[in-house]
C-alpha cells in the first residue's frame, strides 16, 4: 500500500461567503473556489477533494487543522448540515472504493508548520478571488 501525505484547508469571507479550497497532496497544491459556503463546507471539501486525488489503495496521512472535521469523520457524528452531510457520503463513498485508508493528523492552525500555511494562504486566496467575482 503506497503511503501519501496531504495537507488541506477551506476559507470562507463571512460564514457563509464566497469561499474557497487548497490541497497539497505530494507536494502538488490544488485549489479552487467556489460561491457561497461556510468555512466547515470549505474543510470538509477540501479533504473530499484530497481523497478524489489520492491514488487507489493508498494510506493517506491527512494533515488538517479542523479538529471538527477530524471529529466528524472518525466519529461519523454531530453533522446537521445537508450540505456537510453529503460531502461525508461522498467522502466515505470515495475511501471505500479506492480502498483508501486515513490517518487524520492535527496540525494547530497558525503555528508555522509551512506545509499548513501555504494550504491556508491557497484557500484563502481562492475565497478572495470568489469574493472578487462575486462583489464586481
Amino acid at each position: 500500500m503506497n503511503q501519501v501525505t496531504a495537507y488541506t484547508d477551506g476559507s470562507s469571507r463571512g460564514n457563509p461567503g464566497p469561499a474557497g479550497w487548497a490541497v497539497l497532496i505530494e507536494g502538488v497544491l490544488h485549489s479552487d473556489r467556489v460561491g457561497y459556503a461556510t468555512n466547515n463546507e470549505m474543510e470538509l471539501r477540501a479533504i473530499v477533494e484530497c481523497v478524489q486525488l489520492c491514488p487507489p489503495y493508498t494510506h493517506l496521512y491527512l494533515h488538517t487543522d479542523s479538529r471538527l472535521c477530524i471529529g466528524w469523520l472518525s466519529q461519523s457524528t454531530g453533522m446537521r448540515n445537508e450540505n456537510l452531510i453529503a460531502m461525508a457520503k461522498a467522502y466515505f463513498a470515495i475511501i471505500q472504493a479506492k480502498h483508501i485508508v486515513v490517518t487524520f493528523v492535527h496540525v494547530k492552525g497558525h503555528s508555522g508548520d509551512p506545509n499548513n500555511q501555504r494550504v491556508d494562504r491557497a484557500a484563502r486566496a481562492q475565497s478572495g478571488i470568489a469574493y472578487n467575482i462575486l462583489n464586481k
